[in-house]
C-alpha cells in the first residue's frame, strides 16, 4: 500500500516537474540562451531522479508478486475448506520464498494465522513477533489485534479445559 502512495505521489511530482519546466523553457528560450540551458540540465537532472524513484517501488512490488500469489490461493483454499493443518502445511511448504519486507510480513502473518487456528497459540504469537511493523501505524494495528485476538482464544480454550476437568 506504501508502495501505491509513493508511486502516485512520485508520478505528480513528475507531472509537476514537466509542467514547471514546459514553462521555464518556453519563457527562457526567447530570453536567454544560457539561462535556457542550465534550467534545460536541471529538468533533465531531476526526471532521471523522478524516474529512479519511480521505478524502485514497481521493482519491489514486482519482487513478490509470486509468493503473494501462491499466499492467495491457499487462503482461498482454508477459507473454502476450513482446514487449519493443511493451511500450516501448505505456508511451510511454500514454493516462492518472501523476498521484501512485505512478502515476509504476510507469510508470517498468514502462519501466525494458522498456528491461531490449530490452537498453537505461544507459537502463533512467535510467528507475530517476526513481522516488521516498526514504520506502519497501520499493520501495528493489525499486528496488536491479532495478539489480542491469540489472547482471547487462549484464555477461552483455557477456560474450556478447565471446565472439562472439573467434576460435576
Amino acid at each position: 500500500m506504501k508502495d501505491k502512495k509513493t508511486v502516485g505521489f512520485t508520478l505528480f511530482l513528475f507531472a509537476l516537474l514537466c509542467l514547471i519546466g514546459y514553462l521555464l523553457l518556453s519563457f527562457l528560450k526567447e530570453k536567454n540562451e544560457e539561462a535556457f540551458a542550465l534550467v534545460f540540465f536541471l529538468c533533465i537532472i531531476g526526471l532521471l531522479i523522478l524516474f529512479i524513484l519511480i521505478i524502485r517501488p514497481l521493482i519491489e512490488m514486482q519482487k513478490d508478486k509470486k509468493i503473494t500469489e501462491e499466499l492467495n490461493e491457499y487462503v482461498r483454499k482454508y477459507k473454502k475448506n476450513k482446514n487449519p493443518q493443511d493451511f500450516y502445511n501448505k505456508l511451510l511448504n511454500i514454493e516462492n520464498k518472501p523476498k521484501t519486507k512485505y512478502g515476509r510480513n504476510i507469510y508470517h502473518f498468514n502462519l501466525s494465522t494458522a498456528l491461531l487456528n490449530l490452537k498453537e497459540f505461544e507459537k502463533a504469537k512467535e510467528e507475530l513477533e517476526k513481522v516488521d511493523y516498526k514504520n506502519d501505524k497501520r499493520l501495528k494495528k493489525i499486528i496488536e489485534g491479532q495478539k489480542q485476538v491469540i489472547d482471547q482464544k487462549k484464555e477461552k480454550a483455557e477456560k474450556e479445559k478447565n471446565t472439562k476437568k472439573e467434576p460435576r
